[in-house]
């Protein structure tokens, strides 16, 4: 009889493990946003509004939703970017179709802040946004 429980306990594990096999995976997001132009030492501060200073948020929903599943800030003083005006955020996400957007501010234009982008599993997705900063 302890076989017989031990055997169908293990069925069970494994046919649980299968179902959360095929239920989709997950895969890596890979955002770069680019922001600029960067400022240069020759440049007169005063020429640019306040906004262009702000930091910029990231915000990463599924298709066809309102509720943000994960918010970055871009642009404050504690990032870890080595290269100014250049962020990247790498997180995972379980497969399906999301949108990466950058919120804008004053007078800041870009026409591709708002990029779609599919998650398979296993798989890496490069997304790269630009935003143009304007004095």
């Amino acid at each position: 009889m302890g076989k017989r429980l031990s055997a169908i306990t293990a069925m069970i594990v494994l046919l649980a493990i299968l179902a959360g096999c095929s239920s989709g995976g997950n895969g890596i997001a890979d955002i770069h946003v680019d922001i600029g132009p960067s400022l240069q030492p020759t440049d007169n501060l005063e020429n640019f509004p306040r906004s262009y200073f702000q930091p910029r948020e990231l915000v990463i929903k599924k298709k066809g939703s309102d509720n943000a599943l994960k918010n970055f800030e871009l642009g404050d003083p504690g990032s870890t970017s080595f290269t100014p005006g250049f962020y990247q955020r790498i997180f995972g996400l379980p497969s399906g179709t999301y949108i990466a957007e950058v919120a804008l501010i004053g007078t800041d234009a870009s026409d591709d802040t708002r990029q779609e982008f599919e998650i398979k599993p296993d798989e890496t997705s490069q997304v790269a946004i630009s935003v143009t900063l304007g004095p």
